[in-house]
């Protein structure tokens, strides 16, 4: 039983538009192939060369968009803290590391990188782990 070129069409259209709402670029691959699926109807090729032209046209669609996604894909940057490397005076030492500083006029959690970091000392903003944030003595970059 032959596949007609305006069932291709009509289920190309339907990707199509699924393709719009979702925002992927794989459903425009699929709406392509289903579109040479359709040509290949239209052409008067059977039902196998329908498929045939179907499947290759979205093999090849995958792969380009695949080598394209992978060609423009942003590596992933570190994101820049405006508080890392920042100076902070430490105010109190509790078990395990914790810490509270005084930075901006406040007082935070801390984890203390470094053991020898004492009471009354400058240490400075390495990192965050949520809203408790990681004290080394030395300023990053420097050892």
């Amino acid at each position: 039983m032959p596949i007609t070129p305006t069932l291709w069409f009509a289920c190309a259209v339907v990707a199509l538009i699924a393709e719009f709402v979702t925002g992927t670029f794989y459903l425009l691959v699929v709406a392509l192939a289903l579109a040479g699926g359709g040509l290949a109807a239209l052409s008067g090729f059977g039902t196998a060369a329908e498929l045939t032209a179907a499947s290759l046209t979205g093999v090849i669609g995958l792969w380009l968009v695949t080598r394209w996604k992978q060609r423009h894909a942003n590596p992933r940057q570190p994101r820049r803290e405006p508080d890392f490397g920042q100076p902070v005076r430490i105010v109190s030492i509790g078990g395990n590391g914790q810490a509270r500083v005084h930075y901006r006029g406040t007082e935070w959690d801390a984890e203390l990188l470094d053991p020898t970091l004492s009471r009354g000392q400058t240490g400075y903003i390495t990192g965050s782990d949520g809203g408790r944030l990681k004290i080394s003595s030395t300023p990053p970059g420097q050892h």
